[in-house]
Protein backbone atom coordinates (compact mmCIF):
# COMPACT_ATOMS: atom_id res chain seq x y z
CA UNK A 1 0.00 0.00 0.00
CA UNK A 2 1.39 3.62 -0.83
CA UNK A 3 2.84 5.25 2.50
CA UNK A 4 0.73 8.11 3.73
CA UNK A 5 2.66 11.56 3.51
CA UNK A 6 3.86 12.28 6.85
CA UNK A 7 2.35 15.70 8.33
CA UNK A 8 4.57 18.14 9.50
CA UNK A 9 4.18 21.28 11.99
CA UNK A 10 6.81 23.79 11.81
CA UNK A 11 6.77 26.34 15.25
CA UNK A 12 8.58 29.47 15.26
CA UNK A 13 7.47 32.52 17.74
CA UNK A 14 6.29 35.29 14.91
CA UNK A 15 6.15 32.34 11.57
CA UNK A 16 8.13 35.52 9.67
CA UNK A 17 11.25 34.03 8.81
CA UNK A 18 12.88 30.59 10.37
CA UNK A 19 9.93 28.48 10.53
CA UNK A 20 8.75 30.14 6.92
CA UNK A 21 11.72 29.16 5.65
CA UNK A 22 12.04 25.60 6.78
CA UNK A 23 8.57 25.31 5.38
CA UNK A 24 9.67 26.22 2.35
CA UNK A 25 12.73 23.98 2.33
CA UNK A 26 10.92 20.79 3.44
CA UNK A 27 8.65 21.34 0.67
CA UNK A 28 10.60 21.68 -1.99
CA UNK A 29 13.28 18.41 -0.47
CA UNK A 30 10.78 16.10 0.70
CA UNK A 31 7.11 17.23 -0.54
CA UNK A 32 6.52 13.80 -1.97
CA UNK A 33 6.58 12.56 1.23
CA UNK A 34 5.74 15.49 3.72
CA UNK A 35 2.94 17.39 4.06
CA UNK A 36 4.37 20.88 6.09
CA UNK A 37 3.02 23.36 7.54
CA UNK A 38 4.18 26.38 9.92
CA UNK A 39 2.79 29.03 12.59
CA UNK A 40 3.98 30.97 15.51
CA UNK A 41 3.02 31.05 18.91
CA UNK A 42 2.75 34.98 18.59
CA UNK A 43 2.54 35.83 14.93
CA UNK A 44 3.76 38.41 13.57
CA UNK A 45 1.62 39.05 10.89
CA UNK A 46 3.70 39.33 7.84
CA UNK A 47 6.20 36.42 6.31
CA UNK A 48 9.77 38.82 6.30
CA UNK A 49 10.90 40.20 2.65
CA UNK A 50 14.71 39.07 3.45
CA UNK A 51 13.72 35.78 4.42
CA UNK A 52 11.72 35.59 0.91
CA UNK A 53 14.93 37.57 -1.03
CA UNK A 54 16.90 34.67 0.43
CA UNK A 55 14.76 31.46 -0.40
CA UNK A 56 14.07 33.08 -3.77
CA UNK A 57 18.02 33.10 -4.17
CA UNK A 58 17.89 28.98 -4.42
CA UNK A 59 14.57 28.63 -6.23
CA UNK A 60 12.27 28.26 -3.74
CA UNK A 61 9.01 30.90 -3.93
CA UNK A 62 7.60 31.68 -0.07
CA UNK A 63 6.28 35.18 -1.29
CA UNK A 64 2.85 33.91 -1.24
CA UNK A 65 3.18 32.36 2.40
CA UNK A 66 0.92 33.77 5.29
CA UNK A 67 2.16 33.84 9.10
CA UNK A 68 -0.08 31.83 11.14
CA UNK A 69 -1.02 31.29 14.43
CA UNK A 70 -0.66 28.08 16.31
CA UNK A 71 -4.07 28.10 17.31
CA UNK A 72 -5.47 27.56 13.46
CA UNK A 73 -3.66 24.08 13.95
CA UNK A 74 -4.92 22.70 17.44
CA UNK A 75 -6.81 20.01 17.76
CA UNK A 76 -5.27 18.61 14.04
CA UNK A 77 -2.91 15.63 14.13
CA UNK A 78 0.27 15.58 13.22
CA UNK A 79 3.51 13.10 13.08
CA UNK A 80 6.07 15.77 13.96
CA UNK A 81 5.99 18.71 15.65
CA UNK A 82 9.37 20.87 14.90
CA UNK A 83 10.52 23.72 16.83
CA UNK A 84 13.06 26.08 14.98
CA UNK A 85 13.23 28.72 18.13
CA UNK A 86 13.81 28.06 21.78
CA UNK A 87 10.88 30.28 22.84
CA UNK A 88 8.64 28.29 20.66
CA UNK A 89 9.65 25.45 22.40
CA UNK A 90 9.41 26.47 25.93
CA UNK A 91 5.93 27.83 25.14
CA UNK A 92 4.45 24.81 23.29
CA UNK A 93 5.68 22.29 26.17
CA UNK A 94 2.59 19.84 24.90
CA UNK A 95 0.68 19.25 21.26
CA UNK A 96 -2.44 17.21 21.90
CA UNK A 97 -2.59 14.27 19.74
CA UNK A 98 0.82 14.78 18.48
CA UNK A 99 3.43 12.22 16.98
CA UNK A 100 6.39 13.06 17.98
CA UNK A 101 8.44 16.30 19.22
CA UNK A 102 11.36 17.41 17.70
CA UNK A 103 13.71 20.74 18.22
CA UNK A 104 16.41 22.07 16.19
CA UNK A 105 17.22 25.98 17.09
CA UNK A 106 18.08 29.09 15.09
CA UNK A 107 19.26 32.14 15.79
CA UNK A 108 16.44 34.80 14.48
CA UNK A 109 18.25 36.50 11.67
CA UNK A 110 15.70 39.88 12.22
CA UNK A 111 16.46 40.04 15.85
CA UNK A 112 18.27 43.15 14.78
CA UNK A 113 16.66 44.08 11.84
CA UNK A 114 17.13 47.84 10.97
CA UNK A 115 15.75 48.11 7.32
CA UNK A 116 14.82 45.62 4.77
CA UNK A 117 17.64 46.36 2.09
CA UNK A 118 20.59 45.84 3.83
CA UNK A 119 23.57 43.68 2.31
CA UNK A 120 24.57 42.80 5.92
CA UNK A 121 21.33 41.92 7.57
CA UNK A 122 20.48 39.43 4.31
CA UNK A 123 23.77 37.95 5.39
CA UNK A 124 22.39 36.27 8.28
CA UNK A 125 18.89 35.34 6.62
CA UNK A 126 21.00 33.19 4.34
CA UNK A 127 23.27 31.90 6.81
CA UNK A 128 20.35 30.47 8.67
CA UNK A 129 18.90 29.67 5.33
CA UNK A 130 21.96 27.52 4.33
CA UNK A 131 22.19 25.99 7.71
CA UNK A 132 18.98 24.80 7.72
CA UNK A 133 19.22 23.10 4.30
CA UNK A 134 22.99 21.78 5.44
CA UNK A 135 21.05 20.30 8.76
CA UNK A 136 17.67 20.21 8.76
CA UNK A 137 16.38 18.43 5.69
CA UNK A 138 18.95 15.62 6.18
CA UNK A 139 17.67 14.72 9.60
CA UNK A 140 13.94 15.44 8.53
CA UNK A 141 14.85 12.94 5.60
CA UNK A 142 16.13 10.44 8.18
CA UNK A 143 13.00 10.91 10.68
CA UNK A 144 11.23 9.55 7.67
CA UNK A 145 12.97 6.38 6.49
CA UNK A 146 13.24 5.65 10.47
CA UNK A 147 9.18 6.12 10.78
CA UNK A 148 8.66 3.71 7.67
CA UNK A 149 10.84 1.08 9.20
CA UNK A 150 9.55 1.38 12.77
CA UNK A 151 5.57 1.24 11.01
CA UNK A 152 6.83 -2.01 9.03
CA UNK A 153 5.29 -0.72 5.64
CA UNK A 154 2.31 0.38 7.87
CA UNK A 155 0.15 3.56 7.82
CA UNK A 156 0.64 5.35 10.74
CA UNK A 157 -2.42 7.37 11.91
CA UNK A 158 -1.02 10.42 13.99
CA UNK A 159 -4.54 11.02 15.65
CA UNK A 160 -4.45 7.04 16.96
CA UNK A 161 -1.58 5.29 19.62
CA UNK A 162 -0.57 8.61 21.29
CA UNK A 163 -0.67 9.75 24.69
CA UNK A 164 -0.36 13.34 24.65
CA UNK A 165 3.65 12.52 23.37
CA UNK A 166 5.77 10.37 21.37
CA UNK A 167 5.09 6.29 20.93
CA UNK A 168 6.43 4.73 23.59
CA UNK A 169 9.93 3.58 23.41
CA UNK A 170 10.54 6.04 20.45
CA UNK A 171 11.38 8.89 21.57
CA UNK A 172 14.87 7.88 23.05
CA UNK A 173 16.71 6.48 19.71
CA UNK A 174 15.18 9.08 17.45
CA UNK A 175 16.02 12.11 20.10
CA UNK A 176 19.60 10.89 20.78
CA UNK A 177 20.46 11.20 16.89
CA UNK A 178 18.76 14.75 16.35
CA UNK A 179 21.06 15.35 19.44
CA UNK A 180 23.93 13.78 18.02
CA UNK A 181 23.70 15.36 14.57
CA UNK A 182 23.01 18.92 15.81
CA UNK A 183 26.36 18.60 17.82
CA UNK A 184 27.93 17.13 14.25
CA UNK A 185 26.65 19.85 12.41
CA UNK A 186 27.91 22.40 15.00
CA UNK A 187 31.60 21.14 14.88
CA UNK A 188 31.45 21.52 10.91
CA UNK A 189 30.46 24.94 11.64
CA UNK A 190 33.32 26.17 13.70
CA UNK A 191 35.94 23.61 11.87
CA UNK A 192 34.38 26.11 8.65
CA UNK A 193 34.98 28.95 10.74
CA UNK A 194 38.07 28.46 12.18
CA UNK A 195 39.27 27.79 8.27
CA UNK A 196 37.54 31.08 7.28
CA UNK A 197 40.25 32.83 10.25
CA UNK A 198 43.06 30.82 8.73
CA UNK A 199 42.68 32.25 5.51
CA UNK A 200 42.53 35.45 6.31
CA UNK A 201 45.54 35.34 8.06
CA UNK A 202 46.86 34.33 5.25
CA UNK A 203 45.74 37.06 3.01
CA UNK A 204 46.98 39.44 6.05
CA UNK A 205 50.30 38.30 6.46
CA UNK A 206 51.38 38.17 2.83
CA UNK A 207 49.69 41.84 2.58
CA UNK A 208 51.64 42.78 5.45
CA UNK A 209 54.73 41.45 3.87
CA UNK A 210 54.06 43.22 0.90
CA UNK A 211 54.46 46.67 2.37
CA UNK A 212 56.74 45.82 5.43
CA UNK A 213 53.18 46.89 7.35
CA UNK A 214 54.42 46.27 11.19
CA UNK A 215 51.19 47.26 12.68
CA UNK A 216 49.43 44.44 10.30
CA UNK A 217 51.75 42.10 11.31
CA UNK A 218 51.43 43.05 15.15
CA UNK A 219 47.60 42.80 14.78
CA UNK A 220 48.23 39.13 13.09
CA UNK A 221 50.22 37.98 15.89
CA UNK A 222 47.11 39.01 18.07
CA UNK A 223 44.62 37.57 15.78
CA UNK A 224 46.53 34.42 16.58
CA UNK A 225 45.39 33.90 19.97
CA UNK A 226 41.29 33.68 18.58
CA UNK A 227 42.84 31.11 16.10
CA UNK A 228 43.58 29.06 19.15
CA UNK A 229 40.72 29.83 21.30
CA UNK A 230 38.70 28.65 18.36
CA UNK A 231 40.93 25.75 18.25
CA UNK A 232 40.19 24.30 21.74
CA UNK A 233 36.80 25.19 21.54
CA UNK A 234 36.52 22.54 18.67
CA UNK A 235 38.00 19.98 20.74
CA UNK A 236 36.29 20.31 23.75
CA UNK A 237 33.08 19.83 21.64
CA UNK A 238 34.39 17.20 20.22
CA UNK A 239 35.08 15.04 23.36
CA UNK A 240 32.24 15.75 25.01
CA UNK A 241 30.16 14.62 21.98
CA UNK A 242 32.22 11.18 22.36
CA UNK A 243 31.40 11.12 26.20
CA UNK A 244 28.10 12.03 26.03
CA UNK A 245 26.45 10.78 22.88
CA UNK A 246 29.36 7.59 22.15
CA UNK A 247 29.15 7.78 18.08
CA UNK A 248 29.88 5.01 16.62
CA UNK A 249 31.31 3.97 13.18
CA UNK A 250 31.08 7.20 10.35
CA UNK A 251 29.79 9.55 13.31
CA UNK A 252 33.22 8.88 15.37
CA UNK A 253 35.46 9.28 11.97
CA UNK A 254 33.67 12.73 11.55
CA UNK A 255 34.58 13.43 15.23
CA UNK A 256 37.81 12.39 15.41
CA UNK A 257 38.70 14.23 11.78
CA UNK A 258 37.18 17.64 13.08
CA UNK A 259 39.73 17.25 15.94
CA UNK A 260 42.56 16.63 13.29
CA UNK A 261 41.32 19.76 11.11
CA UNK A 262 41.38 22.04 14.08
CA UNK A 263 44.85 20.57 15.00
CA UNK A 264 45.87 21.39 11.82
CA UNK A 265 44.19 24.75 11.13
CA UNK A 266 45.47 26.13 14.05
CA UNK A 267 49.02 24.94 13.26
CA UNK A 268 48.44 26.92 9.95
CA UNK A 269 47.53 29.99 11.69
CA UNK A 270 51.11 29.70 13.68
CA UNK A 271 52.87 29.54 10.39
CA UNK A 272 50.93 32.67 9.32
CA UNK A 273 51.98 34.03 12.52
CA UNK A 274 55.64 33.33 11.95
CA UNK A 275 55.45 34.89 8.28
CA UNK A 276 54.14 37.41 10.34
CA UNK A 277 56.85 37.91 13.02
CA UNK A 278 59.21 37.80 10.03
CA UNK A 279 58.30 41.01 8.46
CA UNK A 280 58.99 42.93 11.35
CA UNK A 281 62.15 41.71 11.24
CA UNK A 282 62.93 42.84 7.81
CA UNK A 283 60.42 46.19 8.11
CA UNK A 284 64.33 48.59 8.49
CA UNK A 285 65.23 47.74 5.26
CA UNK A 286 63.33 46.99 1.76
CA UNK A 287 62.42 44.13 0.08
CA UNK A 288 65.25 42.26 -1.27
CA UNK A 289 63.91 41.41 -4.60
CA UNK A 290 59.84 42.42 -6.15
CA UNK A 291 57.70 39.08 -4.60
CA UNK A 292 56.04 37.15 -7.28
CA UNK A 293 56.54 33.46 -6.23
CA UNK A 294 56.14 33.91 -2.38
CA UNK A 295 52.33 35.45 -3.18
CA UNK A 296 51.37 32.97 -5.72
CA UNK A 297 52.81 30.09 -2.93
CA UNK A 298 49.62 31.86 -0.60
CA UNK A 299 47.48 31.94 -3.22
CA UNK A 300 47.53 28.09 -3.96
CA UNK A 301 47.83 27.07 -0.33
CA UNK A 302 44.56 29.48 0.11
CA UNK A 303 42.72 27.62 -2.53
CA UNK A 304 43.90 24.46 -1.46
CA UNK A 305 42.63 25.45 1.81
CA UNK A 306 39.29 26.15 0.65
CA UNK A 307 39.00 22.82 -1.59
CA UNK A 308 39.60 20.11 1.19
CA UNK A 309 37.29 21.77 3.63
CA UNK A 310 34.85 21.75 1.06
CA UNK A 311 35.71 17.99 0.80
CA UNK A 312 35.39 17.82 4.65
CA UNK A 313 31.71 19.16 4.76
CA UNK A 314 30.99 17.38 1.36
CA UNK A 315 32.26 14.33 2.39
CA UNK A 316 33.96 13.93 -1.09
CA UNK A 317 36.78 11.88 -0.68
CA UNK A 318 37.99 12.64 -4.57
CA UNK A 319 37.85 16.22 -3.87
CA UNK A 320 40.16 15.74 -0.86
CA UNK A 321 42.66 13.74 -3.24
CA UNK A 322 42.39 17.04 -6.00
CA UNK A 323 43.36 19.77 -3.20
CA UNK A 324 46.48 17.61 -2.44
CA UNK A 325 47.62 17.25 -6.15
CA UNK A 326 48.61 20.95 -5.82
CA UNK A 327 51.10 20.34 -3.44
CA UNK A 328 53.43 19.69 -5.85
CA UNK A 329 52.80 23.65 -6.96
CA UNK A 330 53.64 24.83 -4.38
CA UNK A 331 56.76 22.50 -3.50
CA UNK A 332 58.24 23.64 -7.36
CA UNK A 333 57.34 27.40 -6.20
CA UNK A 334 59.30 26.39 -2.86
CA UNK A 335 62.12 25.29 -4.60
CA UNK A 336 62.40 28.37 -7.04
CA UNK A 337 62.58 30.89 -4.36
CA UNK A 338 65.48 28.77 -2.82
CA UNK A 339 67.50 28.80 -5.51
CA UNK A 340 67.32 32.11 -6.69
CA UNK A 341 68.03 33.61 -3.01
CA UNK A 342 70.59 31.35 -2.47
CA UNK A 343 72.17 33.20 -5.89
CA UNK A 344 71.67 36.93 -4.21
CA UNK A 345 73.58 35.63 -1.26
CA UNK A 346 76.22 33.62 -2.78
CA UNK A 347 76.49 37.40 -5.16
CA UNK A 348 76.06 39.51 -2.74
CA UNK A 349 76.80 38.16 1.28
CA UNK A 350 75.20 41.72 2.49
CA UNK A 351 71.88 40.11 1.52
CA UNK A 352 72.48 37.57 3.56
CA UNK A 353 69.72 38.66 6.39
CA UNK A 354 67.01 39.49 4.30
CA UNK A 355 67.59 36.50 1.98
CA UNK A 356 67.06 33.98 4.59
CA UNK A 357 64.08 36.11 6.07
CA UNK A 358 62.30 34.88 2.79
CA UNK A 359 63.51 31.59 2.58
CA UNK A 360 61.88 30.98 6.19
CA UNK A 361 58.84 32.91 4.86
CA UNK A 362 58.71 30.68 1.65
CA UNK A 363 59.41 27.19 4.10
CA UNK A 364 56.05 28.44 6.48
CA UNK A 365 53.29 28.93 3.15
CA UNK A 366 55.26 25.39 1.96
CA UNK A 367 54.51 23.50 5.47
CA UNK A 368 50.58 25.02 4.98
CA UNK A 369 50.19 23.43 1.98
CA UNK A 370 51.58 20.25 3.98
CA UNK A 371 48.92 20.85 6.68
CA UNK A 372 46.19 20.87 3.43
CA UNK A 373 47.23 17.21 3.09
CA UNK A 374 47.36 16.40 6.52
CA UNK A 375 43.65 17.60 6.14
CA UNK A 376 42.75 15.57 3.20
CA UNK A 377 44.07 12.23 4.55
CA UNK A 378 41.98 12.55 7.50
CA UNK A 379 39.12 13.51 5.10
CA UNK A 380 39.59 10.30 3.11
CA UNK A 381 39.34 8.50 6.63
CA UNK A 382 36.16 10.11 7.62
CA UNK A 383 34.67 8.72 4.34
CA UNK A 384 36.31 5.41 3.89
CA UNK A 385 37.34 4.00 6.89
CA UNK A 386 40.35 3.83 5.51
CA UNK A 387 43.89 6.04 6.40
CA UNK A 388 45.70 6.82 3.63
CA UNK A 389 49.36 8.35 3.09
CA UNK A 390 49.26 11.30 0.36
CA UNK A 391 52.09 12.14 -1.54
Amino acid sequence: MAFRKARVLVLCTGNAARSQMAEGLIRAALGDRVEVFSAGTHPAGYVHPLAVQAMREIGIDISHHRSKSVQEFLGQPFDLVLTVCDQAAEECPAWPGQGERMHIGYPDPGRWSRGWEDEAELEAFRAVRDRMRAELVPILQRWLEERWARAGGLDPDPARGYDNGPMSGEEGPMQARVMLERDLSAIRQDVLRLGGLVEQAIDRCIEALRGLDVETARQIIAFDEEINRLRYQIEEACLETIATQQPMAGDLRAIVAAMFCATNLERMGDHAKSIAKLTIEMADEPLLKPLIDIPRMAQIAKEMLRQVLEAYVEHDAEKARAAVARDDEVDALDEQVYRELITYMMQDPRTIFRATRLLWISHNLERIADRVTNIAERVIFMVTGELQELN
